[in-house]
Formats: structure tokens, sequence, C-alpha cells
């Protein structure tokens, strides 16, 4: 692939507030300005590139197409991953779009990378989380806003984070990687900026 059109991807731009956007129910899931890569085109650029189909002429589902999180900041010596959740997930299509973003962005910059310098993020509605599918039995625990909060007071005790979601498995691939409500995003990202 040409440096120029590997360029070209990573420049499509937008603000987080329109990454998030859950076009099903018209939200964003933050305000901010703040400009990201919009990774969602970037991938289907990508996939079109390699003429990947999203479906196969008989109409059935493509399962090798590539899947991707929703932004992708670049951030003095960090790159950070983050995919956007308002409502029921699959934790593993989570695990899935953070690992093919990573391969993904790995071969556009075309550049040695530090993989302890990605963090993956993923933002989720607290309040519309649902029942998580989790294919991973040895991860799946029944969501309960109690028990997390419980959980989360005596995880910050030790010094440690809570990954919820059995997201704590991608520490194989990112240096850190968190799981925010949207108000804990929104305290991430003016720690970030230094506001």
């Amino acid at each position: 692939m040409e440096r120029e059109k590997r360029n070209a991807y990573l420049s499509q731009r937008n603000t987080l507030k329109n990454l998030s956007l859950d076009k099903s129910r018209g939200v964003s899931m933050t305000e901010s300005t703040v400009r990201g890569i919009d990774f969602d085109a970037v991938k289907e650029n990508y996939a079109a590139y390699f003429e990947v189909p999203v479906r196969w002429p008989d109409g059935t589902e493509n399962e090798q197409y590539p899947s991707s999180v929703d932004a992708v900041l670049e951030w003095q010596y960090n790159t950070y991953f983050i995919e956007f959740k308002n409502g029921k997930f699959d934790a593993d299509n989570i695990r899935n779009k953070a690992e093919d973003s990573l391969l993904i962005y790995q071969h556009l910059i075309d550049a040695p990378m530090n993989f302890d310098n990605c963090v993956f993020i993923l933002v989720y509605n607290e309040d519309d989380v649902g029942d998580i599918v989790n294919h991973d039995k040895t991860h799946f625990v029944q969501v309960s806003p109690t028990r997390d909060l419980i959980h989360k007071v005596c995880i910050r005790r030790s010094g440690k984070e809570f990954i919820r979601f059995g997201l704590d498995y991608l520490k194989m691939y990112y240096g850190e990687v968190h799981t925010y409500d949207v108000e804990e995003f929104e305290n991430f990202l003016k720690d970030a900026n230094g506001k």
C-alpha cells in the first residue's frame, strides 16, 4: 500500500462527539470536540483496498471482514483506541475490534510501534449496559451495578483499576486497558488534556 493512501486513511478525522454517536438513538456519548481518527471509516477503506467484501455473493456475512474501534487518538507518546457502546454488547466483539484495529493501525503507520504506549478504552453507558453477551464463560458475570460499585471501591483502594467485561485479556496486546463509564471517560479527557 502506498504511503499517500496510508496517510489519507489516517487523516480521516472527526470530533469524539460525532464518533461516539449512537445512530439508532441519535445520542452521543460525549460532548468532546477533541478530534480523533474515524477508525470505522479507516477500516472500511482499508478493507475495500484489499477487496475484502462485507458479504459474500450468496448474501452471507463475511466472518473474516475486519472490525474496528470507533476512534483513535494520537496524544503525545500514546495511541488511544476507543470504542463507544451505548447499550447491550457482545464482549467478544469488543475484543475482536481491539485486536483488528491494532493490526490495521500498525500496518498503516508502517513504522515500529511500542505496544506499551497503546491504550484500549471501552466507554459504556452504565445506565443501559444490559446483559453482556460473553462467549468465554470464564469471564462471564451477570451485570450487577451494586456489585460493580463495591468492586470499584475495593479495587481503587488497592491502587488498581477495575476492568470490566473480561477485557483485561487485552493487556497481552495493549500497554493499558480501561473500561470507563461516561463520567469516568469525561474525567479521563480532562486529565489527559491537562484541564
